[in-house]
């Protein structure tokens, strides 16, 4: 027998109807990691980050109304989705996200550099012919700070091996400030060679927290390998 159809967005409704809602001011920093995992085992690593009105979700992962129930958070209370790149594990959430602002005639308040927003465009337009009327794009600029209200948004260009980049960021508000690596190769022989002052460690060093993306088998992958991570951290 074939199994009935459901609607998903029927299902997606009847479960954000038993999250509630919370949209108070947070007057400190508040970081929730959504997940930890990669493109092949658990949920994508993602994060949000909240202070005052704003909700910041860091490349939502797939399914966000269930990634986001898992910790009592509604959907609907996100206020900014910001990509650091195109690889396929951090976007899983965008085409849900704008199927949302499809259904109920809103934008979507998108973080991201101009070169990594081109590259959505093109790749999503053909599911929605209507991008530009689903979005609102504020750009992320490495080296010049963003500010959303008392929120500041510091990026840098990583090195990852996309030739479009990938960015790495720091968010400080309330006298806190949070790292997120956003993919990158750390590694003190390639810096040395680069001499980019952006991708050493004192980048990273007004940081009261780092979220780093981190490599355990392989020295070689284009992953930083957790004995590189170790040396940021004493570092």
């Amino acid at each position: 027998e074939l199994t009935s159809y459901t609607n998903s967005d029927d299902t997606i409704e009847s479960l954000l109807g038993r999250i509630p809602r919370d949209t108070a001011k947070r007057d400190c920093l508040e970081i929730v990691p959504i997940g930890c995992g990669n493109g092949f085992s658990g949920t994508a690593a993602s994060a949000l980050v909240r202070f005052d009105n704003y909700s910041i979700w860091i490349d939502p992962c797939g399914y966000p109304a269930h990634s986001l129930e898992r910790h009592n958070i509604h959907w609907d209370d996100i206020t900014h989705f910001l990509f650091t790149h195109n690889h396929e594990d951090h976007t899983q959430g965008l085409t849900a996200c704008l199927q949302r602002c499809r259904l109920y005639r809103r934008r979507l308040n998108l973080l991201v550099a101009d070169s990594v927003f081109r590259l959505l465009k093109e790749l999503y337009s053909p599911l929605f012919p209507e991008l530009m009327d689903l979005v609102n794009v504020q750009l992320l600029t490495p080296g010049t700070p963003l500010n959303l209200g008392p929120v500041r948004i510091d990026s840098r260009w990583n090195h990852h091996i996309l030739p479009y980049g990938t960015i790495g960021l720091k968010i400080s508000a309330g006298g806190r400030c949070f790292g997120f690596s956003g993919d990158t190769k750390y590694d003190q022989a390639i810096n040395n060679i680069l001499k980019r002052d952006e991708l050493s460690a004192a980048w990273f060093a007004p940081c009261d927290l780092v979220f780093h993306e981190i490599e355990f088998d392989n020295p070689d992958s284009v992953h930083t390998h957790w004995k590189q991570v170790e040396a940021l951290q004493r570092e």
